[in-house]
């Protein structure tokens, strides 16, 4: 794989072909752990070369973009320790990039590049750091393009990490066991990580619920008593979002499952009341 990556040291983005980045995926896939060592070698000339790129370039290079995230989650999948001790802050604005971006396609590249670091690092020695740096601006980030409607067509991804996050955070979850998301020494006073995680989303959701006219700590008492299940936890999201009249014509568009289920109960409800009213007009 190093041998691979060699020949193209110095190379600018767009003499590389694109077919690059799957054919080290692939090679990652199949090796797994095996060439971690390589991993790593590959994503310090890869971050370095994107330095010098500069991330905003990477608009004018679309292909290259989304392979080069198809790269990244066979890395996270299957070598994360390699991605953790190269420029990991680095990686975390590469994600923040593509969430944040308005293209579909590198909107959810990243999401799905981010849901997959998520659950790799639950098993991951190096979670407690990864959490107490990075959960806070992930919730944060996540919330900001949820409640953008420029972002509705990554919503079902946008919940699917928010509720991975809840899990974590909600009663029993992983980080009820981890070290303090906050600095002992500034704020003595927490009592657990799910408080003060509560206490954060209700001051990050506030903005939004002041707009509508909604108590944001009904909001999140919403969203953590809901994370039993996935449908459960998008109804409250969809609860949350469809106060603001921008997003509540949008409800078929965001959750198409839930409306369908929904249609559905609603015709089985008239369908046994229609079936009682006949009975009792025959009796």
């Amino acid at each position: 794989m190093s041998l691979i990556v060699v020949e193209f040291v110095g190379c600018s983005l767009g003499s590389i072909d694109s077919e690059l980045f799957l054919l080290l995926a692939s090679i990652v896939k199949t090796y797994k752990d095996a060439v971690m060592y390589d991993v790593h070698k590959a994503l310090l000339f890869f971050f370095s070369c994107t330095l010098e790129w500069k991330i905003e370039t990477l608009d004018n290079y679309h292909e290259h973009c989304l392979n080069f995230f198809v790269l990244i989650r066979a890395i996270v999948t299957h070598c994360l320790d390699a991605l953790v001790v190269a420029d990991f802050q680095f990686f975390m604005d590469l994600v923040t990039w593509a969430v944040r971006h308005t293209g579909r396609n590198i909107a959810e590249s990243g999401l799905t590049v981010l849901l997959e670091m998520l659950k790799q690092f639950q098993i991951s020695e190096f979670r407690n750091k990864f959490y107490k740096k990075y959960l806070l601006s992930i919730l944060e980030l996540i919330f900001g393009v949820l409640t953008d409607s420029l972002h509705k067509p990554g919503f079902k991804l946008h919940v699917m990490v928010l509720h991975h996050l809840f899990c974590l955070a909600g009663e029993g979850g992983l980080l009820t066991r981890a070290e303090p998301l906050w600095h002992v020494s500034n704020c003595p006073y927490r009592s657990s990580n799910e408080i003060f995680v509560r206490k954060y989303v209700t001051e990050l959701i506030t903005p939004f619920c002041v707009k509508v006219n909604s108590t944001a700590n009904d909001d999140v008492n919403a969203l953590f008593s809901s994370t039993h299940t996935a449908d459960s936890f998008m109804r409250s999201v969809r609860n949350f979002l469809r106060q603001s009249d921008e997003f509540s014509e949008y409800d078929r568009d965001l959750f198409p499952e839930l409306e369908e289920h929904d249609a559905a109960e609603r015709e089985e409800t008239r369908r046994l009341i229609r079936g009682i009213y006949n009975r009792t007009m025959k009796d």
